[in-house]
This record gives C-alpha cells, sequence and structure tokens, in this order.
C-alpha cells in the first residue's frame, strides 16, 4: 500500500525487503520455485535465488535485516 501512495505520489520508495526476498516475488509465482530448490533458497546461506542470481538465501537475507534494524533501534 504505501509502495502504491509513493508511487502515485512521485516519491521515492524503498521496501522493507528486497526483491527476490519479497513474497510475492518468489511464493506467489505460479511458476516459482519449488521443491529441492525452494528449500536450498530458504534454508542456505547462499544460493541460486528465484530470479537466477546467486546470493544469501532468504534466512539469510532477513538475519542481515534483522541485524541492521537493531542497529538503527540502539543508537
Amino acid at each position: 500500500m504505501e509502495e502504491v501512495e509513493a508511487k502515485l505520489a512521485g516519491k521515492k520508495y524503498r521496501t522493507a525487503i528486497e526483491p527476490p526476498y519479497r513474497w510475492r516475488d518468489w511464493a506467489a509465482k505460479k511458476d516459482g520455485i519449488t521443491g529441492d530448490e525452494l528449500i536450498k533458497f530458504i534454508n542456505n546461506d547462499e544460493a541460486v535465488r528465484p530470479d537466477g542470481t546467486k546470493g544469501a538465501g532468504l534466512f539469510a537475507y532477513l538475519r542481515h535485516c534483522w541485524g541492521r534494524t537493531e542497529m538503527v533501534a540502539a543508537t
């Protein structure tokens, strides 16, 4: 909702969770990843992401995000 409102107002918007880690980028797609590929994307520290690139797996990415928010809250 906030993303749409910002776009309509001509403002920049940065999502809290970047693609390809948002639900709509991997789980909501009919042709999305499944089975072993999905498990690896979620659990591994490094994985082939749903967009075909190599990078952090979902949990590793979210741990990194959590660490950033703790640092911001502490200051």
